[in-house]
């Protein structure tokens, strides 16, 4: 009984600065809401952030409701996130370097994008395409990216295969939440015939650190009445789907949602890349380890360029103070941002056991290089990945 006031939290929609929080969304649709221009990038904190467009789990279209869905995952798994929605008319068919232009334009820092295509049936040259657009649009020595494709079932139920493949950069997603009355099944059922994860693979993605799998099976995607039961890209069961089956579709580079045996909660199958098994960029978390390492080392020594560089006059060698000045500019910037001040599973980079930070010969400089004559100096950074527990194996027996 009596007056109960609950402060809440989260309406002033303050923005993290931690830039591994931020993606972009892409998602088609058959008509722009009212006020937003074509290819209009809006950063948004928070779904309700779309009201004003009518964007909201009971959209006037399956088409809005399919934003809406996209863009609640990705809030519902990371609350804290900041979100660049981009939104294209199908009609006009954009391409992906379209897409990914409005995206850069927007901001100079995003490195993880989801682009959902709904008309755009999934074959391997689309992930051929979003690969492309990534690799010339984002320069790998200034700000790689990466991207999840969601795309609608191929019109013979085919699951491409990009085992013998090499697009790395992206991660394609074949996943639907087929529970019953939720609106993932609503929006599937409806004339759109699709409605994927890419919300949801990219909320996870936003909100575990970069060198962390996805598919950790202590991350469920499930919650909220969503994804109690699971489908894949052509809405299929894939509660009654063999283990064996699973592992193919890894082995091919797509991504399912799944529950391992007498789970209840629901995982990501692997953290697959559209390429061959064996790359060092065959699962995303690597990919994203060394994105962020690219640009926080090149962020610390751009201020350097054409600066003045001192040899030992005895010798002609770069001189020790230069080395030192160089090395420690890239060292810090990735052992503050990337081992320091994190505990646990937080800490990205494998460190050294006696000091807790980057081993000393992580970042190495040759000496001997003639910069009076080249003006180059060649730094070579050398990162120990944190491994995953991929497989597990228990060997058990009696014994007297």
């Amino acid at each position: 009984m009596g007056l109960t006031i609950n402060i809440q939290t989260g309406g002033l929609g303050k923005q993290s600065a931690d830039t591994d929080g931020w993606g972009g969304l892409y998602v088609g649709v058959v008509a722009l809401p009212a006020g937003w221009a074509e290819n209009e990038v809006v950063k948004i904190f928070k779904p309700e952030d779309l009201l004003s467009y009518g964007i909201k789990a009971d959209a006037a279209t399956p088409s809005l409701q399919l934003v809406y869905w996209h863009v609640s995952e990705v809030f519902r798994l990371a609350p804290n996130s900041t979100l660049y929605v981009q939104l294209g008319t199908i009609a006009a068919l954009h391409t992906y370097t379209e897409i990914l232009t409005a995206f850069k334009n927007a901001s100079n820092v995003l490195r993880l994008f989801s682009v959902v295509m709904p008309t755009t049936e999934l074959v391997a040259s689309e992930a051929n395409g979003l690969h492309d657009a990534l690799e010339s649009l984002f320069d790998d020595s200034v700000q790689p990216a990466r991207a999840i494709l969601t795309c609608l079932a191929e019109n013979t139920n085919a699951i491409p295969d990009f085992a013998a493949l090499d697009y790395y950069r992206v991660q394609v997603d074949i996943a639907n939440d087929i529970t019953v009355g939720g609106l993932a099944k609503t929006i599937f059922d409806s004339a759109l015939g699709m409605c994927g994860a890419g919300g949801t693979f990219l909320g996870m993605l936003l909100n575990i650190s970069v060198h962390v799998q996805q598919s950790w099976n202590s991350l469920p995607v499930n919650g909220d009445g969503r994804w109690s039961l699971l489908g894949d890209i052509n809405g299929d069961s894939v509660e009654t789907k063999t283990e064996s089956e699973k592992a193919a579709y890894s082995t091919a580079g797509v991504v399912l949602i799944t529950r391992t045996l007498r789970a209840v909660d629901a995982y990501f199958l692997s953290a697959r890349t559209a390429g061959a098994v064996g790359d060092d960029y065959d699962v995303l978390n690597n990919g994203r380890v060394i994105d962020k390492a690219i640009t926080l080392t090149y962020d610390a020594l751009q201020p350097f360029l054409n600066g003045p560089v001192y040899t030992d006059p005895t010798t002609g060698k770069l001189s020790a103070e230069t080395i030192t000045l160089f090395q420690n500019a890239a060292y810090s910037a990735i052992n503050t941002n990337m081992v320091l001040g994190r505990v646990g599973d937080k800490v990205e980079l494998v460190t050294d056991q006696n000091t807790g930070s980057l081993s000393t010969d992580s970042v190495y400089i040759n000496p001997n290089v003639n910069v009076s004559a080249t003006g180059t100096i060649i730094i070579q950074l050398r990162l120990r990945p944190v491994g995953a527990a991929n497989d597990i194996i228990i060997n058990i027996g009696l014994t007297a």
